[in-house]
């Protein structure tokens, strides 16, 4: 399990991360994305579903990365879709779904500096890899580690093309897709994803509020895509960070308040009457904290309460609650008062997933 001499490749509570160049190596995404493409197929079995989709984030060389992602999977014989641009986590699990694909794989760090990048993988259902798959995966970087080809990649070589491939390829680099095109489909993680909130969300009663909302997207990939969407809606958005910066800045891509200096300043400085709001994103905007027209940041905690009461009070649904051990009591009380059952899962998102699954799940 070790390659190129590099630290232990093992998924941790959403997908393997490690420091780019040092652990995630094109050798290391190819052997990641070879175990995974096994792992579908044998659970694939006789059906059908072979489909994988392979997403990125704006990280450096997450495109490139997510090339030779594709590319590898394609070589063990999964039918591949690679996203036409970078989009949120959350966007490729709703491909997922949509495309009733077999899984994503997602090259992304998610929160860590900007150093780091890494692999998510999101099953059929568009959630986070359940353990018994991911522990499949690592034994089988296990085996794949000791196989010929993943030593020839370990040591810097390239593995011998497959024959049909060798006719008329050229030299290329190391993050080219040296498969015939036709072979590597590509799809749209962005637009459905936007049309989905629209139909969740009124974006027009947003927008016809006069609220003027703050987004700092810290560089990641939700970049320019909400904003979008609230401006044509009527609202007034203020976008910070939103360009590609594979340095980010400097800045730490995760919505703490130690982070979110320049949203807190921004909602702050924001003069005139109507109501202001501010919403911070991780680099691959899977993970939001709000700022309220004071400028303080809301907790998890409280952030969980408020779309629980949301749901139960205004919405007037019901279901059962799930949420991990690191949150807090407030969610419990607030449950409490309206009536309704929760479950505690180990931190992670996969728990949270499976949790969801075997109960009624209102949140």
């Amino acid at each position: 399990l070790l390659v190129c001499g590099m630290s232990e490749i093992r998924f941790g509570t959403d997908g393997w991360r490690g420091v780019i160049a040092e652990d995630v190596t094109f050798a290391n995404v190819r052997l990641v994305a070879r175990a995974i493409a096994r792992c579908v197929l044998t659970e694939a079995g006789c059906r059908a579903n072979r489909h994988v989709l392979v997403g990125h984030d704006t990280r450096f060389l997450s495109r490139e990365f997510a090339c030779a992602a594709a590319e590898a999977m394609t070589e063990e014989g999964v039918q591949v879709s690679l996203t036409s641009a970078f989009a949120p986590t959350p966007a490729f699990s709703y491909a997922v779904v949509r495309l009733q694909a077999a899984g994503a794989v997602v090259i992304t760090a998610s929160h860590n500096p900007p150093q780091y990048s890494g692999v998510k993988f999101k099953s059929s259902l568009g959630e986070s890899a359940p353990i018994p798959f991911t522990r499949a995966v690592e034994e089988e970087i296990r085996r794949l580690s000791a196989e010929p080809s993943s030593r020839a990649q370990a040591e810097g070589r390239r593995a011998p093309l497959p024959a049909a491939q060798q006719a008329g390829s050229a030299a290329s680099p190391d993050f080219a897709i040296r498969n015939p095109q036709s072979a590597i489909g590509s799809f749209d993680a962005r637009g459905p994803w936007l049309d989905r909130l629209e139909e969740l969300v009124d974006l027009g009663r947003i927008g016809r509020s006069g609220i003027r909302v703050a987004f700092d997207m810290m560089y990641g990939a939700g970049q320019g895509l909400l904003s979008e969407r609230l401006r044509r809606a009527g609202a007034t958005v203020v976008e910070l960070h939103g360009e590609l910066n594979p340095g980010f800045g400097g800045l730490n891509p995760e919505p703490i308040p130690v982070h979110m200096g320049a949203l807190i300043d921004c909602v702050r400085s924001w003069e005139g009457t109507g109501s202001r709001v501010g919403f911070a994103f991780d680099g691959d905007s899977d993970r939001v904290a709000p700022v309220d027209e004071e400028g303080n940041v809301i907790t998890p905690h409280q952030t969980l309460a408020l779309l629980l009461r949301h749901l139960a009070r205004n919405r007037r649904e019901r279901g059962t609650v799930v949420k991990s051990v690191n949150i807090g009591h407030m969610v419990d009380a607030e449950a409490e008062a309206l009536g309704v059952p929760v479950v505690v899962t180990p931190v992670g998102f996969k728990h949270i997933a499976e949790a969801m699954q075997r109960h009624d799940a209102l949140a």
